[in-house]
């Protein structure tokens, strides 16, 4: 058995006629439609080298058959942290360069319906996603979001990405869709390439030029998006118990709370404080002094 997402699916390694596979079953609780986008989008993903081959997938039994890929750790890329951000450039151009997938519109509208779904649950007081929502709403209105929209992975996380020695795979496509091109190298850039260095190689390598300064504010601006995005999702898959962003812990003792084992991998609690996490980010993004010149520095930004 593989460890899997949060979406629960069984996840098994086999091996038939000498050959390793992976054995992914999503459970019965996932839609029809959703296993079908997620397995479409895997497919054309694979169809361009972005993800391991697939051999089988069926939405109506949700089951689905692709190449095993002995994972080795990110930190041993042979380029560091800037050959891994290289790596992750080209692997998120070949996404980009994948057939469409589905379309659920400009992302901080998918965003706002999902927001607006969080508060229709009565997880959280009115006034306590205020400020979300009007953060939204600023930089929707603020950027223009119907230009360029390219395949998208959504979940460019450490536990989403393989290295197999030679390259960068990723796997787990149960949130790809269309959308903005700067959406995947956000998500990349707040976790695996952090800081002024390795945001220029991320950008360079994906886009086959150096970044400038309206391109790297858009990237800034759309971090904070993800930030969002993530909250929601994370927070629509968790039964709706009253909740509150005040006991939101900062991404330090977020880490600290991991480390210390006061949050427990897999569970709840970690998933929830996650999600609170996130949310706060994106509150604590837009509300930083100079949010604004960076907002109208991102609008020169040409994709």
């Amino acid at each position: 058995m593989l460890s899997g997402g949060v979406s629960g699916a069984l996840i098994l390694r086999l091996t038939a006629a000498g050959r390793e596979s992976v054995l992914r079953i999503e459970p019965e609780r996932i839609a029809l439609e959703d296993r079908a986008r997620h397995f479409a989008a895997m497919a054309m993903a694979a169809a361009v080298g972005a993800a391991p081959a697939l051999h089988f997938a069926d939405p109506k039994s949700g089951v689905c058959v692709m190449d095993y890929l002995a994972p080795r750790p990110l930190v041993d890329h042979p380029g560091g942290a800037v050959g891994l951000a290289r790596g992750m450039g080209d692997l998120l151009a070949k996404v980009r360069a994948a057939a469409p997938f589905a379309d659920f519109g400009p992302y901080p509208e998918l965003i706002s319906v999902l927001l607006a779904r969080l508060g229709a649950s009565g997880r959280f007081s009115t006034l306590d996603l205020a400020p979300c929502r009007e953060g939204l709403t600023r930089i929707a209105e603020a950027l223009v979001w119907d230009g360029p929209i390219a395949s998208t992975h959504n979940d460019v996380s450490p536990r989403n990405l393989i290295f197999d020695g030679a390259r960068l795979w990723l796997v787990d496509w149960e949130l790809a869709w269309l959308s903005d091109p700067l959406v995947d190298l956000a998500i990349a850039s707040t976790e695996l390439a952090v800081g002024d260095e390795l945001e220029h190689e991320l950008l360079a390598s994906s886009f086959g030029r150096a970044p400038d300064a309206a391109l790297l504010a858009r990237l800034a601006v759309t971090r904070l998006l993800t930030r969002l995005a993530y909250g929601v999702i994370v927070f629509d898959s968790l039964p709706p118990e009253p909740d509150s962003l005040a006991l939101a812990l900062t991404p330090e003792d977020f880490r600290a709370a991991i480390a210390e084992g006061r949050l427990a991998p897999g569970s709840r609690d970690i998933t929830a404080a996650f999600a609170r996490m996130s949310l706060t980010s994106f509150v604590r993004g837009v509300e930083a002094p100079g949010f604004g010149e960076l907002l109208a520095r991102a609008g020169q930004a040409t994709v």
